[in-house]
């Protein structure tokens, strides 16, 4: 039930932060970006616990549970690395940081798939 929850949290914040993203790429800037940088912590805290649910369950993987880490990791450097810009941002750095969180969406959705199959496992 835990995982359920934690993936509709991701899947919402991703689509919130995709949102504010294409904002600040079409300069219709409508959220501060502080509050981008919060609910972007928010989701990469809830897929770094997705990717340890699937990880201690049987049947979860350390390489899994290591690449949300990774993933979640490289998707905030990149962010701060935006925030930190002097006089905007290279349009490739907010490139990499959108590749980055598809990587970091799609490594929550494989966690999530891993631990309902181990956990639909245990209980037949």
């Amino acid at each position: 039930m835990t995982a359920r929850v934690l993936i509709i949290i991701v899947r919402l914040l991703f689509l919130l932060e995709l949102l504010i993203g294409i904002s600040y790429w079409a300069g219709q800037t409508f959220v501060p970006s502080l509050l981008h940088m919060f609910l972007g912590l928010g989701f990469i805290v809830a897929v770094w616990a997705l990717g340890l649910m699937q990880g201690m369950v049987r049947g979860g993987t350390i390489g899994l549970m290591m690449g949300t880490f990774v993933a979640g990791l490289a998707l905030a450097g990149v962010g701060i690395a935006q925030g930190l810009a002097k006089n905007g941002f290279p349009w490739w750095l907010g490139a990499i940081h959108f590749v980055l969180a598809l990587a970091t969406i799609g490594t929550a959705e494989a966690s999530y798939a891993r631990h309902k199959r181990a956990m639909a496992a245990t209980a037949s």
